[in-house]
């Protein structure tokens, strides 16, 4: 299964997740990128960090260290059933870095990038007549949600198309999967 093959239930698990594990992460400095829960055969819970200084493989099996601990607390607590239910099943933890082509995923991740060049694949096609759903663009700028302004899942990005030099605006929510695109 690929971040792409999220189903709905998931994301709304790996967001509960991901408020869970937050201020794990905040409190040593570091900011949740990502985090994704995978399941099918096997389940699989992956936690992008990154932080001023990056984030180095002591720091990653550390903090992996530090999540487990609150997801072990989580699953027995019982506060949360539709978590401890996900989390009993078994799963594996994997924390690491974000890498040079880093996921976007939240408005502040776009805005941080704003001149770079992104690779963004949507859920429904950018051009009717061609059916296109992925684009190579540079970040142009971003709109907070008129609705939801708090909501760092929220709101829109624009990118100038690398082709066309056409100019787009894309809804978050219509977002499959945007990475930067790495010019080393």
């Amino acid at each position: 299964m690929t971040p792409n093959d999220l189903q709905p239930s998931s994301i709304g698990l790996s967001r509960r997740m991901e408020a869970l594990l937050g201020p794990t992460a905040e409190s040593f400095g570091y900011e949740i990128v990502v985090l994704e829960w995978k399941s099918g055969k096997s389940q699989l819970l992956q936690v992008f960090l990154d932080g001023p200084e990056g984030v180095t493989i002591d720091a990653c099996a550390k903090m992996s260290r530090m999540f487990g601990q609150v997801l072990d607390a989580a699953e027995t607590s019982g506060e949360q059933p539709e978590l401890a239910k996900a989390l009993a099943r078994g799963y594996s933890l994997e924390v690491s870095s974000p890498g040079l082509e880093r996921p976007l995923r939240k408005l502040r991740h776009f805005q941080s990038f704003i001149g770079r060049k992104a690779s963004v694949q949507t859920r429904m096609s950018l051009d009717p007549v061609s059916g296109r759903k992925k684009i190579k663009g540079v970040i142009d700028g971003v709109d907070a949600s008129a609705t939801s302004p708090q909501d760092p899942y929220a709101g829109a990005v624009h990118l100038i198309d690398c082709d066309t030099q056409e100019k787009i605006r894309i809804p978050l929510g219509e977002i499959r999967r945007a990475n930067l695109v790495y010019e080393g």
